[in-house]
């Protein structure tokens, strides 16, 4: 598989609405560590608010990719859905068709993560969602086909190191040498983003009919 289509976008935000969901109490469990202890019900509820997507309503990636981060910027009180709304906003901006390269996408992703260290001042290792976008940037940079990255395991593997990080945004910034050994809730559900986006490929992957070789 080496096209991002409208159907696997619409598929990866619907999948990754479900994941959020039943992890709600968890992320607002672990914010409570050195945030707010609210990240849960601000970002599912965000996502809530997206209508089903269903790939027959888009005629572009692009207009999925809007309409998701138009609805993510709607929402008020939270940096982290802030961010998400940024960087799907800014992806819609970089596809131009119904479907994507493997390239495109990775261009998208790039220019997702760009933009997101602009809006929130932030570099990759200050313990954010974007140490985890910024990975998956890389590693879609490097990869020959969409089928073959596992982006959650890259966001685990990302996410696991970041708990030894030091806070340098964010409520968590004011714990200091505190925040080494917390799990950054961005960073948490960021990882649940991508890991989505692995369940909706493989299983698009499985479904994809074998074909006859002569």
């Amino acid at each position: 598989m080496n096209v991002f289509t409208i159907e696997l976008a619409t598929s990866w935000i619907e999948q990754a609405k479900k994941e959020l969901a039943s992890v709600r109490e968890y992320l607002s469990l672990i914010d409570q560590d050195v945030g707010d202890g609210d990240h849960g019900e601000h970002v599912v509820r965000a996502f809530e608010e997206i209508t089903p997507l269903r790939a027959a309503s888009f005629m572009t990636l692009r207009e999925v990719f809007e309409y998701t981060g138009d609805v993510l910027l709607k929402k008020e009180g939270s940096s982290a859905v802030k961010l998400y709304g940024v960087a799907f906003k800014e992806m819609g901006l970089s596809f131009h068709g119904s479907e994507a390269s493997l390239d495109e996408f990775s261009q998208a992703i790039r220019a997702a993560v760009e933009k997101m260290k602009e809006v929130g001042q932030a570099k990759r290792g200050d313990k954010t969602l974007i140490d985890v976008w910024e990975a998956i940037a890389e590693l879609t940079e490097k990869e020959k086909a969409l089928s073959s990255i596992n982006f959650e395991d890259k966001a685990k593997t990302v996410l696991k190191a970041s708990k030894y990080l030091l806070a340098q945004k964010g409520k968590a910034a004011e714990y200091g040498s505190n925040s080494v050994g917390f799990l950054d809730p961005g960073t948490v559900s960021s990882y649940y983003l991508f890991d989505a986006l692995t369940h909706v490929l493989s299983e698009a992957e499985a479904n994809e009919p074998i074909q006859q070789t002569s």
